[in-house]
């Protein structure tokens, strides 16, 4: 399944609030608690922008950034209570694509979420042209690297985010 945003904070008020506000908004959007559900969701399903927090509870926004960049090139933006410069340095330097402070304004959020899912998602889709260096021919199945699928007998089948 694949989803726009995935909002994974540990306030659970605050992303459920995030989540239905982006899907009124038109965006698809999950969220999770925590940094074991984030992982457990993205081996599952895709994603074009996940919304990270830096406290999440026992675990750190900053590991699961570096886990997630390992495997994935979706925007990330940081969301966070924190203000330092230090704070913000980090997490732009481990893969942050932006860093929002809370409290934030949703209007905001979300228009920085719809420009840059409009870049991921047109740069997906440009990248998706360029059949020369996204095809594998495997035996007698294709793999097709930018739609993470492998098509065998005219079948389409989807790989998961972290497959």
């Amino acid at each position: 399944m694949h989803t726009s945003v995935l909002v994974i904070d540990d306030e659970r008020e605050l992303a459920e609030y995030t989540a239905k506000y982006f899907n009124m908004s038109g965006i698809e959007t999950q969220y999770v608690l925590n940094a074991q559900d984030a992982l457990a969701f993205l081996k599952e399903n895709t994603c074009s922008l996940l919304l990270l927090d830096i406290n999440l509870g026992n675990d750190s926004g900053f590991e699961l950034c570096m886990k997630i960049r390992n495997t994935m090139d979706v925007p990330i933006f940081f969301i966070s209570a924190r203000s330092a410069e230090d704070d913000m340095l980090l997490a732009l330097s481990l893969g942050g694509d932006d860093y929002i402070c809370k409290p934030f304004s949703l209007v905001v959020l979300l228009a920085k979420v719809k420009a840059a899912l409009k870049r991921y998602e047109a740069k997906q889709s440009s990248d998706e042209k360029k059949t020369d260096d996204r095809i594998v021919h495997i035996g007698n199945a294709d793999f097709d690297m930018r739609k993470a699928t492998i098509i065998k007998n005219g079948s389409h089948i989807g790989l998961k985010a972290m497959e």
